[in-house]
């Protein structure tokens, strides 16, 4: 009888095109969905054509689809806790807000496979109302904040020419915009305050009661 210490171990796939990871390039390796850890593909382009199906049963570990939380959690980046009570007109507020959210869409649907909003052809305003509930429960929002100011906020995100959570923005157009290259690092650094973590490189993992809006 063969040792089962000694017994071989199928090696791991890619879920989509059945590639092994013993024929990827050397130091590639398979990745990991990074919200349940179990789907592995082998490409972006794979991760991106399994989603519409993987979503439906991607869950973090140990936790069920509820309703998203809204409890305020230990930010990330303390430093950038008053971020969005710092600046001088409420205008201003509402800009920074809406291309915090508009810049963390994009990094969701790049890193995290997650195509809420105008990525998952929806309406965008769902998610970022989930996105006001979240900063407004972890303290993050200016004192002068209510009710009206929110509405005043989302007519901005949906009706001004350029901060317009129905169009897309990208790294580059918020260093082009902002004329600042570390412009994109602040807003990723201040969103992620507002969910608890994040996705690609250098960020904290999302917390694992997060229930994206997709």
């Amino acid at each position: 009888m063969a040792d089962s210490t000694n017994a071989a171990v199928a090696p791991r796939v890619c879920v989509v095109c059945n590639k092994a990871e013993v024929e990827l390039s050397t130091g590639s390796g398979l990745k990991r969905c990074s919200r349940c850890q179990k789907a592995t593909y082998c490409s972006k382009e794979c991760q991106t054509a399994h989603w519409p199906q993987h979503k439906t049963v991607c869950r973090c570990p140990g936790t069920t689809r509820t309703n998203p939380t809204t409890t305020p959690l230990r930010p990330p980046h303390p430093l950038l806790f008053n971020y969005f009570k710092d600046f001088d007109t409420e205008s201003k507020t509402f800009e920074m807000l809406i291309d915090a959210f508009r810049l963390r869409c994009d990094d969701d649907y790049a890193w995290g496979a997650h195509y809420h909003g105008i990525y998952g052809r929806k309406p965008p305003l769902p998610v970022f109302r989930d996105f006001l509930a979240r900063a407004k429960a972890a303290g993050m929002l200016p004192r002068w904040w209510d009710e009206e100011k929110e509405k005043e906020c989302v007519r901005m995100a949906m009706e001004d020419e350029h901060f317009n959570i129905k169009f897309a923005v990208e790294k580059h157009d918020i260093v082009e915009h902002y004329e600042d290259r570390l412009m994109p690092m602040t807003l990723r650094m201040a969103a992620e305050n507002v969910y608890g973590g994040g996705y690609g490189m250098g960020q904290r993992p999302m917390p694992e009661d997060y229930v994206c809006q997709c």
